[in-house]
């Protein structure tokens, strides 16, 4: 795929709102997954030089030594925006499961969604390797939940999975995966970094969304609770952290010896500034931003559905992912959509299923109507391409 899809590890050399330069060749970007704009919005940017000033660019001590004060200030945001009693903030998301999911597995078990994000599955293997049993389940059919659970060592057993997942923007059924948990005896982890910032309370269907943006357990109406959740600040507000919510003193005790927040390096000044800024927008217009963003997933699913192609999932998720079929099909997509100007996110196995490999288009609220338009031309162009390939092969 590297050398097939023009997509790949390519150098952008400018970029002006939504729109990017690769190589002179200007395409709209359906590929960063920046949900809310927030990357370029001036407020952000604005409030990076006042803490760099008083901070200095990098906060160079391990935590466990030093903390300085806007870790604490972001981990009282956190916590309001999940409706929870505390967080705790590492370097990354990858970092934090890395470092807590062995922590709370210990020589129990992990049981983990086969399709999770790639980051879980590679602290699956960290956790494996401390001793923890992994086992997988296919949050699809909760029999196979029911089934690793029942076959799990005694210890502690641990569910992990995505909040939402990044290729289809599809929900697991929370409630019920937590039901079966609990009748088992074990805590249910969801990674929801794509999920914080766009969905949260109140959900109807003029607005899928809800209100709020605190994220998947708030928009299934569960118990906080019931669940350790963890997110990234990367995909909404734009910033390198992640945190994990706590719900007593002992716990922030027990997570605080992982050795990813103790022994990596410190989260930028400038992203601790953005994400404190990043919040108190969501705040201030969060659910603005969230109507325009429905907006224009709205209007590109309907240009897909009017191509004819198949979307992966019916949700109104930000993510749009078009089945294209096998790789080599979704290779020649890809040079389509590129020629016609826009950057998107092949799918492929093992982010997709062998032969249901897509493009998958994510959108942001700051993307433009004309930028919108584009994008809708290179659809039409991919459809009339694909169109006279399928008229040409059955005439042959």
């Amino acid at each position: 795929i590297q050398r097939g899809v023009p997509q790949v590890w390519r150098r952008v050399s400018s970029q002006r709102g939504r729109t990017v330069v690769i190589d002179d060749h200007e395409l709209v970007d359906l590929a960063s997954v920046n949900y809310l704009g927030l990357d370029l919005d001036e407020e952000v940017m604005a409030s990076i030089s006042p803490m760099v000033q008083e901070w200095g660019v990098h906060p160079s001590w391990t935590r466990a030594v030093a903390s300085p004060a806007p870790y604490e200030q972001l981990e009282s945001m956190l916590a309001d925006l999940t409706g929870t009693r505390d967080t705790l903030v590492f370097p990354s998301i990858s970092l934090l499961h890395i470092g807590v999911l062995p922590l709370l597995a210990q020589q129990g078990s992990l049981v983990v969604e086969q399709t999770a994000h790639q980051s879980i599955q590679v602290a699956a293997d960290a956790a494996r390797a401390t001793g923890v049993e992994v086992r997988r389940f296919d949050f699809e059919d909760l029999s196979t939940l029911d089934a690793a659970l029942r076959a799990a060592r005694s210890g502690p057993k641990v569910v992990a999975l995505d909040g939402v997942y990044s290729m289809s923007g599809d929900l697991p059924p929370l409630g019920d995966i937590a039901d079966l948990a609990e009748h088992h005896g074990a805590e249910v982890y969801v990674d929801d970094a794509h999920g914080i910032g766009v969905i949260g309370s109140d959900p109807t269907p003029d607005n899928p969304y809800g209100v709020g943006g605190g994220g998947v357990i708030k928009h299934l109406g569960l118990d906080p609770d019931r669940f350790i959740y963890v997110s990234g600040l990367s995909k909404s507000f734009s910033s390198m952290a992640a945190f994990i919510t706590l719900r007593n003193e002992r716990e922030r005790r027990n997570l605080q010896r992982a050795g990813s927040i103790i022994f990596s390096g410190p989260v930028p000044v400038a992203s601790l500034a953005s994400a404190i800024k990043g919040l108190e927008i969501n705040e201030q217009r969060g659910d603005q931003l969230r109507a325009r963003l429905l907006e224009v997933t709205r209007h590109l699913a309907r240009t897909v559905d009017a191509a004819g192609f198949e979307r992966s999932s019916q949700t109104e998720f930000p993510i749009v992912n078009l089945v294209i079929g096998a790789l080599s099909e979704v290779v020649g997509a890809s040079k389509i959509m590129w020629d016609a100007g826009v950057l998107l996110t092949p799918s492929v196995f093992p982010a997709a299923p062998l032969n249901r490999g897509g493009l998958r288009m994510s959108l942001t609220a700051s993307h433009t109507d004309e930028e919108l338009s584009r994008a809708d031309n290179a659809l039409r162009r991919l459809a009339s391409r694909t169109a006279a390939s399928t008229n040409g092969s059955s005439r042959s």
